[in-house]
């Protein structure tokens, strides 16, 4: 996988602020900042840091894969399925409820309060137990409308109110 690197961005979020990625929204509570630390062909990586403290959302699209449930069943809904990683509680997997391949891969989402080499994060808000919910709640697997900001790629992240074609 090839990584992009981009220009730091970072939007300070008035609550709640719905950030869209490649391909899943995360819902920014007041005080949160988000800032894109990495992009690849299908992949990108936000860096999120706010009073609870500082976490990654990884959205990205891939073939499905046993190891996609590996780990410990931790939320089953309507709209996410959550899987706790059992060889690092701080890495959360959510995938939709009902998955729709396009091109054979799937929307795949991470959760993380370490880093891509699992060192941990500076004041992880996810710490690998039930208090991480609260970040949990707020990913929006596979839903990519009605953002106040979205990803462009080389550009970072763009308020929806200044892009001229509406997506």
């Amino acid at each position: 996988m090839i990584m992009i690197s981009l220009l730091e961005t970072s939007v300070l979020a008035a609550s709640p602020t719905r950030v869209c990625g490649k391909y899943s929204t995360v819902l920014l509570s007041e005080g949160e900042t988000a800032e894109v630390n990495g992009a690849g062909q299908y992949s990108l990586f936000l860096l999120i840091h706010g009073p609870r403290g500082n976490w990654i959302f990884f959205d990205s699209m891939s073939e499905p894969a046993d190891v996609d449930s590996a780990g410990m069943l931790v939320l089953t809904g309507p709209d996410k399925t959550v899987y706790r990683r059992s060889h690092e509680p701080r890495i959360y997997a959510i995938h939709p409820s009902q998955p729709d391949l396009v091109d054979g891969k799937m929307v795949k989402i991470g959760v993380m309060g370490v880093d891509a080499m699992r060192k941990p994060l500076d004041n992880p808000a996810i710490v690998g137990d039930n208090s991480d919910f609260d970040v949990i709640e707020r990913v929006l697997p596979g839903v990519i409308n009605r953002c106040d900001l979205r990803f462009v790629a080389g550009q970072g992240l763009v308020s929806s109110a200044s892009r001229s074609v509406a997506r």
